[in-house]
């Protein structure tokens, strides 16, 4: 998947990923797993 980002934001990505010790794609496929997850959760029937 590729998509495009502001420049801050992807400056901001990489420190982060940078700083977990995570390539930028690692630590994207995490965030987005849990973000996709959490999602998915609260939209679940009960």
């Amino acid at each position: 998947m590729m998509f495009r980002v502001a420049p801050e934001v992807h400056r901001r990505a990489a420190l982060a990923a940078e700083l977990s010790g995570k390539s930028l794609n690692q630590w994207a496929e995490e965030v987005l797993e849990k973000a996709a997850d959490h999602y998915a959760e609260a939209r679940l029937p009960a």
